[in-house]
């Protein structure tokens, strides 16, 4: 049986001097970093990972990372931080979560700040995805600033979209339902240990829209704790 072509390494240099001339790129500055590069892309599964600030989504991202890696999978990441309204810098602290598994020749991961974008996520967002599947990626994460009612922009950019939300944090149901809670594909009630966790998840689950043909997928509400790594496997 023949043994599958072995892929090339990341080319980090470029790929990271690509994505930073990308970031505040004009429309025409975009396509002549792109030029040849989406010719070698192949599509990479992409998945999103949103929800409100606090509730944990770098520290989810860094446990799923873990898991695709575990199975073999290559895994590129974007992280958008929210830059400052008045300096325009951003921490980029995102990463700090994800990169215990840094020196894996098979990850790759970029913060980017969100600069002029409103929506969650960056400047240019769709170039620099195209890009990453430059690189053979198996998997795209996506991590978006803390998003809210009208901040689900990132549904169209990916093929699944994981709603990240948390117990103990006011009426958040009632201030999401009417817009990134429309949209997920898997929602995840992070922070296990809290109080109320399995009432949100009932919560949660009796707002959310049901297929009307018994062959649509149903979004599940998983119930997580990413630093113990409680439902990780589910």
């Amino acid at each position: 049986m023949s043994q599958p072509t072995p892929r090339a390494p990341i080319n980090r240099r470029a790929l990271g001097r690509a994505l930073s001339r990308l970031a505040d790129a004009s429309v025409a500055e975009a396509l002549a970093v792109l030029d040849g590069e989406l010719a070698a892309a192949r599509p990479a599964w992409r998945c999103g990972i949103t929800g409100p600030a606090g509730v944990g989504k770098s520290t989810l991202v860094g446990r799923f990372v873990n898991a695709r890696l575990a199975h073999r999978r290559r895994v590129g990441v974007v992280a958008v931080d929210p830059s400052s309204p008045y300096s325009q810098g951003a921490i980029l602290g995102d990463r700090i979560r994800i990169d215990a598994h840094g020196d894996d020749a098979e990850l790759f991961v970029r913060s980017l700040a969100s600069r002029r974008a409103h929506d969650g996520l960056a400047d240019n967002i769709g170039n620099v995805l195209a890009l990453m599947e430059s690189q053979a990626f198996d998997d795209v994460i996506v991590e978006t600033v803390g998003a809210g009612q009208s901040q689900y922009e990132v549904r169209e950019l990916v093929d699944t979209l994981v709603v990240v939300l948390m117990p103990g944090a006011g009426d958040l149901v009632q201030a999401v339902k009417a817009g990134i809670l429309e949209t997920g594909d898997i929602y995840v009630i992070n922070k296990a240990d809290r109080p109320g966790a399995k009432e949100m998840v009932a919560e949660i689950a009796s707002v959310l829209r049901h297929p009307a043909d018994a062959d649509d997928w149903a979004p599940p509400v998983v119930l997580v704790s990413a630093l113990s790594g409680e439902g990780l496997d589910a």
